[in-house]
């Protein structure tokens, strides 16, 4: 499913002589995050490019990350469920529900999600799968 609402501001693939990896939806600061599927987080910190970045497994090698978070809500090794949502910064629906809020943290010029698809680590265009 689709994590967030918001508008596509970079697709995947080359940007001149950059290559994107990932899909960029601009949407507001502290928008809910939900995990597009359900698997086990293998990775909750920070990464310099990525900022604050969760990363979770869904298995047969497929993994999906969730950049420039503001937040993060959940912790290595945790399951999360598909669709599970996130609040607002600072709005605690359940703790169990929240996984992360949208940031500009890393590399980012304004509030956005950047979302990756990994298959066997290597990063697939995410609008075949959401979007």
């Amino acid at each position: 499913i689709q994590p967030v609402g918001g508008k596509i501001s970079c697709r995947f693939g080359y940007r001149g002589s950059y290559y994107h990896t990932g899909l960029d939806i601009a949407t507001g600061y502290g928008t809910p995050i939900r995990a597009a599927a359900g698997g086990t987080v293998t990775y909750a910190g920070y990464h310099y490019s990525y900022g604050n970045l969760l990363i979770i497994s869904h298995g047969n090698g497929v993994q999906t990350y969730y950049a420039h978070c503001c937040k993060l809500y959940v912790s290595q090794g945790q399951y999360v469920s598909q669709g599970q949502t996130i609040a607002e910064v600072g709005q605690y629906v359940n703790q169990g529900d929240i996984i992360a809020a949208v940031g500009s943290t890393g590399n980012s010029t304004g509030p956005h999600l950047h979302l990756e698809v990994r298959v066997n680590g290597t990063a697939q265009n995410p609008q075949n799968y959401v979007y």
